[in-house]
């Protein structure tokens, strides 16, 4: 837990900041190529402090960021909030599950409201994405913005139609519903291709 907030509050740095910030990063572009560098950080685009070329996230595939002796690896993906989502949406996102048919990400989100008062809270968390080894995109199998509950086993039996028996297993509650990781092994041991 204290490991996924310290990554969710440094994705947050990386990615959200107004300020430049630098960041000791190693890039993989969609083409295949690389670069390690030291880059100043703008939103979703880096500028190498070496070179003062610019690059965004949309040209990017994997992003590692390197702390001390520690390194944090992202991914690009591609995601839709439903299957039936007409747009799409750029995200970094930490891997948490790869099989032979499928992939689990976690997205950060953060979340402020004013609660119309003039007082603000602000909600931070990681938001389920999962993606088939077919497929383009990554959809949201978690909680929407996480709060809204519902829909979950409506999404399950949309995203999942071809795994019947995960379909059951959560509508029974055998697989709890929040349990993103549970249902994602056992469409990839049961299911798929």
């Amino acid at each position: 837990m204290k490991k996924t907030l310290i990554l969710s509050i440094l994705l947050t740095f990386i990615c959200y900041t107004k300020s430049f910030s630098q960041y000791k990063l190693k890039i993989i572009f969609k083409d295949g190529t690389e670069k390690t560098d030291t880059y100043k950080a703008k939103g979703w685009k880096l500028t190498s402090l070496t070179t003062d070329e610019k690059f965004h996230l949309n040209d990017m595939k994997e992003i590692t960021y390197y702390k001390d002796d520690k390194s944090f690896k992202y991914y690009v993906i591609d995601t839709k909030t439903y299957v039936k989502s007409k747009r799409s949406k750029i995200r970094l996102a930490r891997k948490a599950y790869e099989g032979k048919n499928i992939e689990l990400y976690y997205v950060y989100f953060r979340w402020t409201d004013g609660h119309g008062t003039g007082s603000f809270s602000v909600n931070a968390y990681d938001e389920a994405f999962v993606k088939k080894k077919d497929e383009p995109y990554a959809y949201n199998m978690g909680y929407i913005y996480g709060f809204i509950y519902e829909g979950i086993k409506k999404r399950v039996r949309v995203y999942f139609k071809d795994c019947p028996e995960l379909i059951q297993k959560v509508n029974k509650n055998k697989i709890k519903k929040k349990n993103t990781l549970e249902m994602v092994t056992f469409y990839d041991q049961h299911c798929g291709q």
